[in-house]
């Protein structure tokens, strides 16, 4: 490509086009990869000294995250010589890697300190740790890697193998955390993991205490407020306009990108959104009779709303009539022994609403034979059906599966309800986030370079739903793993409420900091489909640890009182119920 483009002369030549965009998007993926790390891996080590206190325990995170990822890569090696691998995959794979490397990882070492600071020896710790923390680390990665299944349920090699990463590294993740965390606390010495930040840990505990009192005391106004709020993030969603991504996925200063956007300006009539057009096995030949029909379905293409004009072997026409008549040249072009072609000439944007509603109305016009219709909006119309029909049971699947988890792990038949129902509510703010920043254009400055289109790629809301679900019912699992052991004790459901709340905050509040950081360093990436993951799936873990858990969670089950322990089948919080009663 340097022999064409570049300066011959007095020329300046530019190149765009399908093969120049996909050699890009390799590149940049690539560059992408190693800025997010770059980025992610100190950010996440400064995070971790911080919330841990302490050098060996901020490791144990990351080599938990390494393991996994690692391992992740290996298995990709394996799969992308049966089937296709998106770009996306690796880039993803090594942010959700350390984010869950993080999140287990916490838990753990949370509960051993915990442990350790009720009096017991370190050996005694480490078991209780394993057994509390561990059956959670445990669930939540049952809960994270069954989100993510809702993936394979389409038949897109793009959503499909961001599944094959995902799943993969949820268990890594889970696996090495149960493996190498009690291991280092044993290797290092328990004095290693007991910083300065955790004899704080008292008084950050009775804030959150207090917290919970206060929501539990006006827990209907707590309730409403919090869902207002969170209605109100996702009001933007209300406008979202589907498409698929073209060149300007990449940075705005990407050659392909510039180009296009010179063709498009300087060319009005260039046809990036062209629509074709097949009768299979159908052709005029010499037939008068034939020809005439082509003609008329011709002039009824040309006269559909959105379509500018259409070529076929009878001629050019717009807007119902031909405006030039057949040669040898069309002929030659437009006819074989295979069928016959029409090129219809459709609006400049190529994955816009008209471009699509334009290749709908191709397909319903009445024509001589049943065409065969492609093209940028033709494309998208075909990826729309495909996802809408396939996405009732991708998310029935992921509620279904995580709703008799959490049940399992319960008891309680509300709390496994509530859960997915809070779970839904942050999804729908991360979405009308998602539109209002990326979609709308705003907060440009502070996300770098993207190109604001006015559309919103059609993967995306999928791929932030399964990766965010996921991410957030971990917060969900540990906060009821406190509620229940709490109400296991004292059997009340008010105190049960403030004391789980008091013991799971600190916790889920550090990690999203570290998590939604980690996160966040995908934003620096030129891709803009990752750029859009990273930040939606961040703001949807840092709105669930500030509004969705420590105030509407509470609230709704101080509302729910002894409704919160209903369970069908006999387990511990049926027991805890009859305990209570």
């Amino acid at each position: 490509m340097p022999v064409v483009t570049g300066r011959h002369g007095p020329l300046r030549v530019v190149a765009s086009g399908p093969a120049l965009m996909a050699r890009d998007m390799q590149e940049q993926s690539r560059r992408d990869l190693r800025t997010s790390e770059l980025v992610a891996v100190p950010v996440t080590l400064v995070l971790l000294l911080w919330a841990f206190g302490g050098v060996a325990a901020a490791c144990l995170p990351l080599a938990v995250g390494g393991v996994a990822v690692v391992g992740t890569l290996a298995v990709l090696r394996a799969v992308s010589a049966y089937t296709e691998v998106s770009l996306y995959a690796l880039n993803v794979t090594t942010v959700v890697g350390l984010a869950l490397a993080v999140d287990f990882s916490l838990f753990l070492v949370a509960r051993y300190r915990e442990e350790r600071g009720g009096g017991r020896a370190h050996e005694e710790a480490v078991e209780r740790a394993m057994a509390t923390a561990g059956r959670t680390v445990v669930v939540s990665a049952v809960i994270v890697a069954l989100s993510l299944t809702g993936l394979l349920v389409f038949p897109l090699p793009f959503l499909r193998s961001l599944a094959y990463a995902g799943i993969p590294v949820v268990i890594l993740a889970a696996v090495a955390a149960l493996a190498l965390v009690p291991a280092g606390l044993s290797c290092f010495g328990a004095d290693r993991f007991v910083g300065r930040r955790y004899g704080a840990r008292g008084r950050t505990s009775d804030a959150w205490r207090r917290l919970a009192g206060g929501v539990i005391r006006h827990r209907f106004p707590a309730a409403v407020g919090a869902v207002l709020v969170l209605v109100l993030v996702a009001l933007p969603f209300r406008h979202v306009s589907f498409s698929l991504s073209d060149e300007r996925v990449l940075p705005g200063t990407a050659p392909a990108v510039a180009a296009m956007r010179d063709i498009r300006a300087e060319f009005p009539d260039f046809g990036p959104t062209e629509l074709d057009a097949i009768l299979p096995g159908w052709g005029p030949g010499g037939s008068a009779a034939r020809l005439a029909e082509l003609d008329r379905y011709a002039r009824r293409l040309s006269a559909l709303p959105g379509a500018l004009s259409v070529r076929t072997a009878t001629g050019t026409y717009a807007h119902g009539s031909r405006t030039e008549g057949p040669s040898r040249a069309l002929a030659d072009r437009y006819l074989s022994d295979g069928g016959t072609w029409l090129a219809v000439q459709g609006p400049t944007e190529p994955f816009g609403p008209a471009g699509v509603r334009l290749a709908r109305a191709v397909r319903t016009t009445r024509a001589p034979t049943a065409p065969l219709v492609t093209g940028p909006p033709a494309r998208l119309l075909d990826v729309q059906q495909v996802v809408g029909s396939r996405l009732p049971a991708a998310i029935g699947i992921v509620l279904s599966a995580t709703f008799v988890v959490l049940l399992l792990f319960t008891g309680g038949l509300f709390l496994a309800v509530k859960a997915l129902v809070m779970n839904v509510l942050s999804m729908t703010a991360a979405f009308g986030a998602m539109v209002w920043i990326f979609q709308d254009g705003h907060l440009r400055p502070l996300l770098g370079d993207f190109v604001v289109t006015g559309g919103t790629d059609l993967f995306t809301p999928v791929i932030v739903f399964c990766l965010a679900f996921g991410l957030s019912m971990d917060y969900e699992v540990l906060l009821l793993a406190r509620v229940v052991e709490a109400h296991r004790r004292t059997g009340e459901t008010m105190p049960a409420v403030a004391a789980g709340l008091a013991a799971a905050a600190p916790l889920f509040t550090t990690s999203a900091v570290v998590v939604g950081a980690a996160l966040l360093s995908l934003a620096g990436c030129g891709m803009a489909t990752i750029k859009v993951i990273g930040v939606t799936v961040a703001l949807s873990v840092v709105v669930d640890a500030l509004i969705v858990r420590p105030l509407l969670v509470p609230a709704v089950m101080s509302l729910a009182g002894a409704a919160n322990w209903w369970s069908p089948l006999p387990g511990p919080a049926r027991k805890a119920r009859l305990r209570a009663g």
